[in-house]
C-alpha cells in the first residue's frame, strides 16, 4: 500500500520467491501449450471441459499481463517470456484486440528506464518532493513517480548504482523486450494465418493507439522551457517516456515498413493484400497528420527529446509516398537542424547539446540514405542548397 511497506518486505527471501515464481510461469506456459497440442489431436465432446480450459487459460494470460508491470524487473521479464510462448504458438491471440492493445501498452511502460534519485539530495528535500507530487493534480506524473519508486527499491536491493543496474540487467531486459516487439508485430504478416482481415484490423488499432500516445506526449512536452523546468522531476520522466515510446514505435514501424514498403521491385499478392487491409484511408490520414504534427514540433526541453523527434520522422518516412511534399520537409528539417547545431558548436555555445543534436540529426539522415536511397537521389536537386 505504501513505499515504506514495500521497503520493509523486500528481503532475500522475498526476492528468491519472486525469482522462483518467474521460472514457474515460463515452465507452466510450456506445459499448457503442450497440453493444447495434445488436445488438438483428440476429439473431445465435453463442452464444459473445453470451456473450463479456455476460461482458465484466459485468466492465466491476464495474470501474465498484470505481472508485466511488476516493479521487480526479472519477474516482469519472465512474464513477457511466458506470453511470448503463447503468442508464437497460439496465433489466434493476434485477433484478440483487447489482449494486443494491453500488451503494447505494457511494453511502452516497461521500456521506461528507472530514474535513480541523486544521492546528494537530502531526505527532507525528497520528502518535500513526494508531498508536492502527491498534491499535484498531474495523475500521469504521480503514477510514474510511484511506479519508479517501487522499481527503485527492488533495483537498489540488488545493485549499487544506476550504471550497475543498467549494464548488468536493464540493457538486456530492454533488448529482450525489443526482440519480443519485432517477433510479435512480424507474426501479423504470416502468410499462413487464416484470418488476415481480423489480424490487420487489430494491427491497425495498435498503430492508431500508438499515434494517440505520441500526440498526447507531444502535447505534454513544453516547447519553451527554463532552467527550473528542465531540471524538474516531471521533465526527467518526460525524457524517459520519450525514449521508451521512440523505441516501441521504431520497432513496430520497422516491421511495417519492411513487410509493406520494401524497396524490392517485386510485390507479392500477400503484400498487396496486407497493405490494402492495413493502410486504409483512415490510417493513412492519421500517419500523415502525425508526421505534420511532428514537423511543427521543436522541443527545447531536452536535446534527447528533439533527437527522438528527428528519428521518428525518419522512421515514418515511408508513408510520404502518399504526400511527396512531406518527404522534402523531413529531409530539410534534418539537414537544417544539423547545420544549425554545427554552427553553434563552431561558435562554442552549448557544446554538449550541439554534439548530441549533430549525432541525432546525422543518424536520422543516414537512416534515410540507407533505406530510401533512390528517393534521396530523386530529391537531390531540391536538397542541393543544404548539402
Amino acid at each position: 500500500d505504501s513505499i515504506e511497506q514495500l521497503r520493509s518486505i523486500v528481503t532475500n527471501d522475498h526476492i528468491n520467491c519472486l525469482k522462483m515464481l518467474g521460472q514457474l510461469l515460463v515452465k507452466l506456459s510450456n506445459y499448457l501449450l503442450q497440453l493444447f497440442q495434445q488436445l488438438a489431436t483428440k476429439s473431445i465432446d465435453d463442452n464444459d471441459f473445453l470451456t473450463f480450459v479456455n476460461e482458465r487459460t484466459n485468466s492465466f494470460l491476464q495474470f501474465l499481463l498484470l505481472l508485466n508491470q511488476h516493479p521487480f524487473h526479472l519477474l516482469s521479464l519472465n512474464s513477457y517470456q511466458a506470453l511470448n510462448l503463447f503468442i508464437i504458438r497460439q496465433i489466434t491471440l493476434l485477433s484478440n484486440e483487447q489482449f494486443c492493445l494491453k500488451l503494447i501498452f505494457n511494453l511502452k511502460q516497461s521500456l521506461h528506464r528507472i530514474h535513480f534519485p541523486s544521492s546528494s539530495s537530502s531526505s527532507s528535500s525528497s520528502s518535500s518532493m513526494t508531498t508536492t507530487l502527491i498534491d499535484n493534480e498531474n495523475e500521469i506524473l504521480k503514477t510514474q513517480y510511484m511506479h519508479n519508486q517501487q522499481c527503485f527499491i527492488y533495483a537498489l536491493f540488488e545493485y549499487d548504482s544506476e550504471e550497475q543496474f543498467f549494464w548488468k540487467f536493464f540493457s538486456q531486459y530492454r533488448s529482450e523486450l525489443q526482440k519480443l516487439i519485432k517477433s510479435f508485430i512480424g507474426l501479423f504478416f504470416t502468410e499462413t494465418v487464416a484470418n488476415i482481415e481480423m489480424n490487420m484490423s487489430c494491427l491497425k488499432s495498435i498503430l492508431e493507439n500508438l499515434f494517440i500516445y505520441l500526440e498526447s506526449l507531444v502535447q505534454r512536452t513544453p516547447n519553451q522551457t527554463c532552467n527550473t523546468i528542465s531540471t524538474s522531476l516531471s521533465s526527467i520522466y518526460l525524457i524517459i517516456e520519450w525514449e521508451a515510446l521512440y523505441l516501441l514505435l521504431d520497432h513496430v514501424l520497422f516491421i511495417v515498413r519492411k513487410q509493406l514498403f520494401s524497396s524490392s521491385s517485386t510485390t507479392t499478392k500477400f503484400q498487396e493484400k496486407f497493405q490494402s487491409l492495413l493502410i486504409t484511408s483512415t490510417i493513412k490520414e492519421q500517419f500523415l497528420r502525425t508526421l505534420k504534427f511532428l514537423l511543427q514540433f521543436t522541443p527545447s526541453l531536452s536535446e534527447h527529446i528533439h533527437g527522438h523527434v528527428l528519428n521518428l520522422l525518419s522512421c515514418m518516412f515511408f508513408i510520404t509516398q502518399h504526400d511527396q511534399t512531406l518527404a522534402i520537409q523531413i529531409i530539410q528539417r534534418l539537414l537544417t537542424t544539423f547545420q544549425s547545431y554545427q554552427q553553434q558548436s563552431i561558435a562554442g555555445t552549448d557544446k554538449n547539446q550541439s554534439e548530441v543534436m549533430q549525432i541525432q540529426s546525422s543518424n536520422a539522415f543516414l537512416y534515410l540514405c540507407k533505406n530510401f536511397t533512390e528517393k534521396i537521389i530523386d530529391y537531390y536537386s531540391e536538397l542541393y542548397p543544404f548539402l
